[in-house]
């Protein structure tokens, strides 16, 4: 039962690990274009 328990903890752990990465990810992506587009009208 413990280890079914430090399992679930883990998988939980894991799942909002990948959840907030893309996120974040995303996030980045966007800032990046915008910086990338006021680079490009500057030129």
């Amino acid at each position: 039962m413990q280890k079914e328990f430090a399992y679930s903890i883990f998988r939980l752990f894991y799942r909002s690990f990948i959840f907030f990465t893309r996120i974040i990810l995303y996030y980045f992506k966007k800032e990046y274009k915008i910086e990338n587009d006021r680079i490009f009208k500057l030129k």
